[in-house]
Protein backbone atom coordinates (compact mmCIF):
# COMPACT_ATOMS: atom_id res chain seq x y z
CA UNK A 1 0.00 0.00 0.00
CA UNK A 2 2.69 2.36 0.78
CA UNK A 3 4.22 2.36 -3.22
CA UNK A 4 1.41 2.90 -3.91
CA UNK A 5 0.43 5.70 -2.81
CA UNK A 6 4.53 7.39 -3.36
CA UNK A 7 2.78 6.31 -6.72
CA UNK A 8 0.71 8.29 -6.88
CA UNK A 9 1.93 11.25 -5.19
CA UNK A 10 4.36 11.07 -7.68
CA UNK A 11 1.70 10.70 -10.75
CA UNK A 12 0.09 13.66 -8.97
CA UNK A 13 3.85 15.76 -8.52
CA UNK A 14 4.25 15.16 -12.69
CA UNK A 15 0.71 16.32 -13.36
CA UNK A 16 1.32 19.76 -11.60
CA UNK A 17 5.25 20.22 -13.14
CA UNK A 18 2.89 19.82 -16.79
CA UNK A 19 0.20 22.26 -15.74
CA UNK A 20 2.76 24.73 -14.47
CA UNK A 21 5.36 24.35 -17.19
CA UNK A 22 3.67 22.71 -20.38
CA UNK A 23 0.32 24.71 -20.78
CA UNK A 24 1.94 27.70 -20.28
CA UNK A 25 4.59 26.96 -23.55
CA UNK A 26 1.43 25.26 -25.59
CA UNK A 27 -0.56 28.60 -24.86
CA UNK A 28 2.59 30.61 -26.17
CA UNK A 29 2.82 28.34 -29.68
CA UNK A 30 -0.72 28.62 -29.82
CA UNK A 31 -1.01 32.21 -29.55
CA UNK A 32 2.30 32.44 -31.63
CA UNK A 33 0.44 30.39 -34.45
CA UNK A 34 -2.54 32.61 -34.16
CA UNK A 35 -0.56 35.62 -35.45
CA UNK A 36 1.45 33.74 -37.74
CA UNK A 37 -1.60 33.22 -39.59
CA UNK A 38 -3.15 36.42 -39.31
CA UNK A 39 0.42 37.35 -40.48
CA UNK A 40 0.33 35.44 -43.42
CA UNK A 41 -3.13 36.65 -44.65
CA UNK A 42 -1.82 40.22 -43.87
CA UNK A 43 0.79 39.59 -46.11
CA UNK A 44 -1.57 37.98 -48.71
CA UNK A 45 -3.70 40.81 -48.69
CA UNK A 46 -0.16 43.57 -49.27
CA UNK A 47 0.55 41.10 -52.22
CA UNK A 48 -2.82 41.40 -53.83
CA UNK A 49 -2.78 45.56 -53.45
CA UNK A 50 0.89 45.41 -54.98
CA UNK A 51 -0.34 43.65 -58.04
CA UNK A 52 -3.00 45.79 -57.75
CA UNK A 53 -1.07 48.67 -58.25
CA UNK A 54 1.69 47.47 -60.69
CA UNK A 55 -1.70 46.20 -63.21
CA UNK A 56 -3.03 49.98 -62.65
CA UNK A 57 1.09 51.38 -63.27
CA UNK A 58 1.50 48.92 -66.46
CA UNK A 59 -2.21 50.60 -67.56
CA UNK A 60 -1.11 53.96 -67.15
CA UNK A 61 2.67 53.65 -69.10
CA UNK A 62 0.94 51.45 -71.89
CA UNK A 63 -1.67 54.45 -72.16
CA UNK A 64 1.26 56.98 -72.45
CA UNK A 65 2.93 54.54 -75.16
CA UNK A 66 0.28 54.06 -77.16
CA UNK A 67 -0.59 58.51 -77.05
CA UNK A 68 3.39 58.20 -77.95
CA UNK A 69 2.57 56.01 -81.40
CA UNK A 70 -0.63 58.27 -82.15
CA UNK A 71 2.01 61.23 -81.92
CA UNK A 72 4.32 59.76 -84.46
CA UNK A 73 1.37 58.36 -86.85
CA UNK A 74 -0.32 61.61 -86.48
CA UNK A 75 3.48 63.29 -87.67
CA UNK A 76 4.09 60.91 -90.40
CA UNK A 77 0.83 61.87 -91.86
CA UNK A 78 1.05 65.49 -91.43
CA UNK A 79 4.74 65.35 -93.39
CA UNK A 80 3.92 63.70 -95.96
Amino acid sequence: MDILNMVKDILGLFQYILIIFIYPIYRFFKELNKNINQLNKTMERLNNTVRFLEAIVLDIADDKAIAKAHKKVKALETSR
